[in-house]
């Protein structure tokens, strides 16, 4: 586990480094491959939650999204997108 934690992340493994898993995951961050997939995972889950808003919209249904702040910039331009692109 050492040694292949170290061809990953050039870094020895330390246990007792508890911000490790929190920055690994964050996809704000460039560090690691993992930061890429986490960015890319939030975008595909971003993207099918944009889809079900407009299909409700389509229904006419009533819709009331809440979500953080770093989803919502995501929601907003792809919702605005969509609602350009119908115009």
């Amino acid at each position: 586990m050492r040694q292949i934690h170290k061809e990953i992340f050039h870094d020895e493994f330390n246990e007792r480094n508890k911000d490790f898993f929190a920055k690994l995951v964050n996809p704000f961050s460039e560090e690691t491959i993992i930061n890429k997939i986490a960015r890319e995972s939030g975008y595909i889950r971003d993207s099918h939650i944009v889809r079900k808003i407009i299909e409700a919209w389509e229904q006419g249904k009533n819709i009331f999204v809440v979500y953080g702040l770093g989803h919502l910039n995501n929601h907003k331009t792809m919702l605005e997108k969509k609602l350009l692109e119908n115009t």
